[in-house]
């Protein structure tokens, strides 16, 4: 049987297609509700950036703070069907970020002293990867903007 696979984003939901193909001219669809977010770990000089989806996958990535690099941020994360996108309100380097990305995407902000109770974190790519991990298991509760 040959299975043909598309995602497909409707709205802010990214759903994955299967298509069974039997005999080429019978099929059956398939489709499988895939929810793919990013955690934003933002700082003065850097942005680190971690891409989960609910199968595990997962892409992390080191970006610059300007203008150009923050909109390839955001090609980066529409490449990869996001819908949500977390990040840290720290200090007022969040809202450059902000006001580029939220045409794009589903934004939330997240208070910091809330995601630093969890041990073990000892990197800034680490810490990207908890506050997408907390996202997609719907652990943050967002800031007024």
């Amino acid at each position: 049987m040959n299975f043909i696979r598309r995602p497909i984003k409707i709205g802010a939901v990214t759903v994955l297609i299967v298509i069974n193909v039997l005999y080429g001219t019978k099929y059956n669809l398939k489709i499988i509700n895939m929810r793919t977010v990013s955690g934003l770990d933002v700082h003065k000089d850097s942005i680190f950036m971690c891409i989960l989806d609910e199968q595990g996958k997962k892409t992390e990535e080191k970006f610059g703070v300007t203008t150009r690099e923050i909109k390839r941020l955001g090609r980066v994360m529409q490449s990869r069907y996001v819908s949500d996108v977390c990040m840290e309100s720290t200090s007022i380097y969040w809202m450059p970020i902000w006001r580029l990305l939220e045409s794009d995407f589903r934004l939330h902000l997240v208070n910091p002293l809330f995601l630093k109770q969890l041990p073990g974190r000892k990197s800034d790519v680490k810490d990207a990867e908890w506050i997408a991990t907390a996202l997609i298991k719907d652990l943050v509760k967002d800031s007024f903007v």
